[in-house]
């Protein structure tokens, strides 16, 4: 089976990507892209058609698969490079307007953040507020609330139990203006500070360990199943 663009792969340069005049053709040319990966046609179908029709079954099919995916694997190289030329000029227009935009968009993102980080700060000690008012309170019924029973306790009648103290629940805050809104809301966030008396059930498997363990010669790790897998590796001259 001869595979001309594996034998014979096609480059694709540059000055390819101009007319019979000279001029250069348009970024989103398709007509150039679909006549240069075109001629890669023929030997992709008769390699994918070679590959799905052959079975392992001796040492010569082990070769002819080998074969044949040898030259799928340069195949995929070839078109990628020719895919990489033909993508090159519109890859270096993206990449200048990318980078001539980043000097306007980076200094904006950068105090976007800054000020977000501003208004998550007041709205922490917005809350910070909120929790020591919380506490006052509770502390204020819990003091109340014994001196009633102390009372109660000397008159030798029935205990009174006060209301349970109005707390202000934490909301999410969103200010509104002509051009936006932001809004603040609140997220548990954890720090393990001494990993020895966190639970079992919240600890899992360290995978990196076991497969350095594994990769060392370990082969029995209780509550690990370890299995010998067969890998190919496609090398191409």
């Amino acid at each position: 089976m001869d595979f001309k663009t594996v034998v014979n792969p096609v480059t694709v340069e540059i000055s390819d990507a101009k007319d019979v005049q000279g001029q250069v053709v348009a970024l989103d040319d398709k007509a150039l892209a679909v006549r240069r990966l075109e001629d890669y046609r023929g030997d992709v179908v008769a390699v994918v058609d070679s590959i799905k029709a052959l079975e392992v079954v001796d040492d010569a099919s082990n070769r002819e698969m080998t074969q044949y995916i040898s030259i799928a694997a340069k195949l995929v190289k070839a078109l990628g490079g020719a895919v990489d030329t033909l993508i090159a000029p519109a890859k270096a227009h993206m990449s200048f307007v990318k980078n001539f935009g980043k000097g306007f968009t980076d200094p904006l993102s950068v105090q976007i953040s800054a000020g977000k980080n501003k208004l998550g700060s007041y709205a922490s000690r917005l809350e910070l507020e909120r929790r020591k008012e919380e506490a006052l309170l509770r502390r204020q019924h819990q003091e109340r609330q014994a001196e009633l029973d102390r009372d109660a306790k000397k008159a030798g009648v029935s205990k009174v139990t006060l209301p349970p103290p109005v707390i202000k629940r934490e909301e999410k805050t969103a200010t509104q203006t002509t051009e936006g809104k932001t809004s603040v809301s609140y997220k548990w966030n954890f720090k393990v500070v001494e990993p020895d008396k966190v639970p079992r059930e919240y600890c899992s498997p360290d995978a990196g360990k076991l497969r350095d363990a594994v990769k060392a010669g370990k082969r029995n790790i209780d509550g690990v199943e370890i299995t010998k897998d067969a890998q190919v590796r496609v090398y191409t001259s």
